[in-house]
């Protein structure tokens, strides 16, 4: 309708024109309106709208109840543009699938379709196809089990946090399994493979390649083959366990000559030269904490034997063609081992080490005695014979008595028909003590380095014939109580001599009371 203007200095006949022909406009524009009244979108949702464009101005609402309402298309909606913005807290979609990146004619054209989530860094799950797969940024985590007909690792990324089991690539010819726990102190963890069967197939041949480390393989069952079974490398061993004769392991010489059966015989290991090629020849010395049966024959220049016997014969070495005569060499009890030559006299040519000898052995050194060690009485018959014994350790020279249960430890002096004497030192209180006639003891220093007689007012020191030349000391003590008293007046007492600068003193250590010398100067 066209716009009428009326203005102020209009005629009145100008003004009666005006108004006639508003009244018309209006007239005509109510006849259009009247005519399309039925197509109108009344606002209170009368009339069904049958236009096609619904004209709105560039930002347009549709608020339904205040934002609290619903708003319900009946039908498809398609939806042009550039951006779809829902501004909803959740989106439900009853449709069961959602197509992405329609209209693409080919994977080129649908590379990069997914869903990115707004963050930080924007988290995205998209198809990739260059890969020719679904791609996470983050990856991917189930509370129960993933499932699928094969998977292919090929990354090299690991995981910072969180403990399991990884399957990656850290490297484009390698494929690894691990279980590892990445939080805390980073450590591995126990993997297990469990099935009815575990088969680990390495190529065409099927065969196991590989290596195990660590602490190697441990089997609980049979290994079971149907072909020789070859160990190669230098220094490697193969170790099995059995228990009876029907199990054994087999080795072959090099040559092809030998063939040894190695094999448990109840508590007994046997060697078996199953082909009676040759014999067993140890290149080291051999350590038989059980024992040795049997003959022991060798050409090296020395054997070395220990043996540890409760009682009875342990192991004999019989020395025979030597100045033609034999001696034996053998271990009679637990108290040690014997050594019988054919005249009864051990004879030392050179010894570096110790010999432990019985009682009433009769000893002749011609060389270097180096250690002796009597396990009961020793006679020495050598004229002349000088006793060296050197301790490098401090460069000093010592005779040592240890006692076995460190107790007592002494050094006796007897005659042919008893003891006589002996020094004799006390473990247990520290002192040491020299006993006298008939082995009484006589005197006694202590750990403080008091020197002390037996008894108490029992021994001299010195004699009316037997005097010290002179005696040095600081302060003289005198004590006769419990003796009987003096001579003179039968009485007891306990004094104290000290030295002053210019005067000498007594003290009554019975009364408390001080005296002093008179002296007289003399020229």
């Amino acid at each position: 309708m066209p716009q009428r203007n009326v203005a102020s200095n209009f005629t009145f006949e100008q003004q009666r024109v005006e108004i006639n022909n508003l009244a018309q406009d209006f007239w005509t524009q109510k006849g259009t309106v009247d005519t399309a009244a039925p197509t109108y979108l009344k606002h209170d949702g009368s009339n069904n709208f049958t236009g096609q464009t619904l004209n709105v101005p560039n930002a347009f609402t549709i608020n339904a109840n205040s934002g609290s309402g619903t708003v319900t298309i009946s039908g498809n909606l398609d939806v042009t543009g550039t951006t779809t913005t829902v501004s909803t807290a959740n989106l439900e979609v009853t449709d069961k699938n959602i197509l992405i990146g329609k209209g693409s004619s080919s994977d080129a054209q649908a590379d990069g379709a997914g869903i990115t989530i707004d963050s930080a860094t924007d988290i995205t799950f998209n198809f990739v196809d260059a890969n020719d797969a679904l791609v996470s940024s983050i990856g991917l985590e189930a509370t129960d089990h993933l499932k699928a007909a094969r998977g292919q690792f090929t990354g090299a990324t690991t995981p910072s946090t969180g403990s399991g089991v990884e399957v990656n690539a850290p490297d484009a010819n390698t494929g690894q399994i691990i279980a590892f726990n990445r939080g805390g102190t980073p450590q591995y963890n126990e993997l297990r493979i469990k099935g009815s069967s575990v088969g680990i197939y390495g190529g065409t041949s099927n065969a196991l390649v590989g290596t195990f480390n660590s602490t190697g393989l441990s089997v609980t069952g049979t290994i079971t083959s149907s072909d020789d079974v070859i160990i190669t490398g230098a220094n490697k061993s193969f170790t099995s366990e059995s228990s009876s004769t029907d199990d054994y392991v087999r080795m072959y010489a090099g040559s092809g000559t030998g063939r040894w059966d190695i094999y448990g015989n109840g508590a007994n290991l046997r060697f078996s030269d199953n082909a009676s090629a040759g014999s067993v020849v140890f290149d080291r010395n051999v350590d038989a904490n059980g024992g040795i049966t049997g003959d022991l024959t060798g050409t090296a220049s020395k054997v070395n034997i220990t043996s540890e016997s409760g009682s009875g014969t342990a192991f004999r070495v019989i020395f025979s063609s030597v100045n033609s005569g034999s001696a034996d060499l053998y271990s009679d009890n637990s108290d040690g081992m014997t050594y019988k030559p054919s005249d009864g006299t051990l004879s030392v040519q050179k010894l570096e080490g110790t010999i432990v000898t019985a009682a009433q052995t009769s000893i002749t050194s011609v060389g270097t005695l180096t250690s002796l060690s009597v396990g009961g009485d020793v006679t020495v018959s050598h004229s002349g014979l000088a006793v060296n014994i050197f301790e490098s350790t401090d460069d000093h020279s010592r005779l040592r008595i240890k006692a076995s249960d460190a107790s007592l430890s002494q050094l006796e002096f007897a005659d042919a028909d008893a003891d006589a004497g002996e020094i004799r030192y006390d473990h247990a209180n520290d002192r040491m003590t020299i006993h006298v006639g008939n082995n009484v003891e006589q005197l006694r220093i202590e750990s403080s380095g008091d020197v002390l007689p037996a008894g108490d007012n029992t021994q001299d020191f010195g004699s009316s014939t037997k005097r010290w030349a002179n005696v040095y000391t600081a302060d003289a003590h005198f004590n006769n109580i419990g003796t009987g008293g003096n001579e003179v007046d039968g009485s007891e007492g306990h004094w104290t001599m000290q030295e002053g600068e210019s005067d000498f003193f007594l003290i009554n250590r019975r009364s408390g009371k001080k005296y002093k010398f008179m002296l007289q100067e003399v020229n």
